[in-house]
């Protein structure tokens, strides 16, 4: 059974958020039953905590959701994956889910898909130079159709220094 804070988190999600004509992605979803089942849900079965979740339905052409993000949204303590499907949704990515400075990346948001959506900027949360604020890196790589926040650094591959090994001698030190 589901977290009762994330339960109550995905409640309030819910009721911020309402289908655009011709969705039922949240008609769907019945309280009564474990949000773990909900299309968009993904949850840890150790922890019972929701680790991804996906908002509207990503088929392409697709009615999408309309509302604001709920601010509860920062309440899924384990959510490393948000994805927002095109519609006319709006508000805030709550800081929280970002790392907050200067501590560890407790909780990595590791990915954050972003399809067109006509609505409000969805970053004004974020910090305007985000390596300022961060110990650890954070790596934005856009494309046309997804952000990817990746908490870690790529590993990089090996250089050859065989070339420029002997083009480089310090300068000679002063008698």
């Amino acid at each position: 059974m589901l977290n009762p804070i994330d339960f109550l988190a995905l409640q309030e999600i819910h009721s911020s958020l309402e289908d655009t004509p011709g969705s039922n992605f949240l008609l769907a979803w019945d309280f009564s039953s474990d949000p773990c089942s909900f299309t968009g849900v993904l949850c840890n079965p150790t922890t019972n905590h929701v680790i991804s979740l996906s908002l509207g339905d990503p088929c392409a052409g697709a009615p999408g959701l309309t509302g604001k993000l709920h601010p509860s949204l920062s309440l899924l303590s384990e959510l490393t994956d948000l994805s927002l499907v095109p519609g006319r949704v709006y508000g805030l990515i709550p800081p929280s889910l970002f790392p907050p400075p200067p501590s560890p990346l407790p909780r990595p948001l590791r990915e954050l898909p972003l399809r067109p959506n006509p609505s409000i900027p969805l970053f004004p949360s974020l910090p305007s130079n985000p390596r300022s604020q961060l110990q650890s890196p954070l790596r934005l790589y856009p494309s046309s159709s997804t952000l990817s926040l990746i908490s870690h650094p790529l590993p990089q591959p090996p250089l050859r220094h065989d070339s420029l090994r002997h083009r480089w001698q310090p300068s000679p030190s002063p008698s």
